[in-house]
């Protein structure tokens, strides 16, 4: 993945990526994107206007587990398409006047036939400006190799950590997308330019659809001080997944 640069202080991150099986495994495909690559929120055509440039990288990890997926009865044998999406990215604050807004929202929405089913973080823990963040996910995952001929499990683990200051963010997810929402906390007290973004949101279907899943993916912010509902929009950024095994 193409790690942005992120002109916050550093901190101690714990980082752990188990998401990638042995050599050999069969069903299984990686893709490594660059979703978002400086694109700009707002009215660039004026200078005292919000401007916002998005960055965001995405690993997606794609995995047949519990059946052979070329078999018709895959479904009826607890036969399980997983795709993990991993989010690494940051949002900066490039205009020189008007820098705070009210809240940042990325959203990935799912292709037909697949439904989220974990998003990370949900939520973080504070301790005065700063805010915690944690990623902490782990699946055994009955996978095969040899031709589809030998079952193995793969024990699938992901963590991350992360701070922010003064920006509280919460995750969720429902029948048909997972949505990061970043909003000030305490509101107006934001002292940065440049907020991370990292995630982890997980898809899954038992019958795809076709061999390419594409996920959507749209970004917007509400800039502070607007009194109507009007927002900048990025929208219709696809990411293409394989899930096809043949």
């Amino acid at each position: 993945m193409q790690r942005p640069t992120n002109s916050e202080t550093p901190e101690p991150r714990v980082y752990i990526n188990a998401l990638r099986p042995p050599i050999g495994t069969d069903f299984f495909n990686f893709k490594d994107a660059l979703v978002f690559n400086d694109v700009i929120l707002g009215n660039s055509k004026s200078s005292i206007a919000f401007l916002l440039r998005v960055n965001l990288g995405v690993q997606a990890y794609s995995y047949a587990s519990g059946a052979n997926p070329n078999e018709p009865d895959f479904a009826a044998k607890g036969g399980m398409v997983h795709v993990v999406l991993v989010l690494d990215g940051d949002m900066q604050v490039t205009s020189e006047y008007a820098t705070q807004w009210d809240y940042i929202d990325v959203e990935i929405t799912a292709p037909n036939g697949f439904r989220p089913s974990l998003h990370q973080p949900a939520t973080g823990s504070q301790e005065g400006d700063d805010w915690t963040y944690d990623i902490h996910y782990e699946e055994v995952l009955p996978t095969f190799k040899n031709m589809g001929n030998e079952a193995f499990d793969f024990h699938a683990k992901f963590q991350d950590t992360y701070k922010r200051k003064n920006v509280e963010e919460n995750g969720l997810w429902n029948t048909s997308m997972c949505r990061i929402h970043l909003q000030p906390n305490p509101q107006g007290a934001i002292s940065e330019r440049t907020y991370k973004i990292r995630a982890l949101s997980i898809f899954r279907t038992s019958a795809p659809l076709n061999d390419i899943a594409r996920f959507n993916f749209k970004a917007h912010v509400r800039p502070a001080g607007v009194s109507d509902n009007s927002m900048f929009y990025v929208v219709n950024k696809p990411l293409d997944v394989l899930v096809g095994f043949a």
